[in-house]
């Protein structure tokens, strides 16, 4: 590296046009400079790397609350309720989230509760209502098959009856008999007092007609005075006697 420098003339009217000349070799001239740009460099390389740990740390102070956030909703969401959403963070906008998430679960788990509660209430009045319309079911299967006056099986209920044990009878070969009943005079009885006392007649004669048969026996209303009895696996003379004893009752 050359540098000329003319030098002060001492006297200006007889000027010497004197230079001073400097050489010298480039690392040494420049060897200060490049000095600071080594600390420079330096500098700058350990400033970046603490602004990199800084960054790592801070990054890792707010990102770990987080994660422990994301477990505790993972527990949530495999049905946990005792999970209690505080991840220790020191950040005001973590805890903010963390506040949020303790108010959102305990909302999730009262508006569960309370479905759950809904869903019982409401499986306990279908089973109600089910059990309810089981029986109106038995009632009116009652109500077609009996008759109103008596409560004794009624035509339907008879005919029905006698087609089970005809096919009984046909797969056993053990025989039943039938008796058929006829109220006498009956008609005299409504002409005279009234039907009134017709119904109190039939509701008597259906009472004692149960009294005297087994458990096993049938006994149902098959027309206005007209009663049927049915006795399973019952033999003619035995079927004449419990006639005669009906009678006389």
């Amino acid at each position: 590296l050359s540098v000329a420098l003319p030098v002060p003339e001492a006297l200006p009217a007889s000027p010497l046009r004197w230079r001073v000349v400097v050489r010298q070799p480039l690392t040494a001239a420049l060897g200060d400079l490049i000095d600071l740009q080594r600390v420079v460099l330096g500098v700058t390389l350990l400033a970046s790397l603490v602004f990199l740990l800084l960054a790592w740390w801070g990054a890792r102070v707010i990102s770990r609350p987080l994660e422990v956030l994301t477990g505790l909703a993972l527990r949530v969401e495999r049905g946990e309720e005792d999970v209690v959403l505080d991840a220790g963070a020191r950040s005001a906008e973590v805890r903010a989230l963390s506040t949020a998430l303790k108010g959102m679960l305990a909302t999730l788990i009262a508006r569960r509760q309370a479905l759950e509660r809904s869903n019982h209430e409401l499986e306990d009045k279908v089973a109600e209502r089910t059990a309810e319309l089981a029986r109106s079911n038995a009632e009116l299967e009652r109500l077609a098959r009996h008759d109103p006056l008596t409560g004794l099986p009624n035509r339907r209920a008879c005919d029905e009856r006698l087609a089970l044990e005809f096919d009984r009878m046909r797969r056993s070969g053990v025989a039943y008999a039938v008796l058929v009943l006829d109220v006498d005079h009956f008609k005299q009885v409504n002409d005279r007092h009234g039907h009134a006392a017709g119904d109190m007649v039939l509701r008597h004669v259906a009472d004692v007609l149960r009294r005297q048969l087994r458990s096993t026996d049938f006994v149902g209303r098959s027309g206005g005075e007209e009663f049927l009895v049915l006795l399973p696996q019952t033999p003619p003379d035995e079927a004449l006697r419990v006639a005669q004893k009906l009678r006389h009752a």
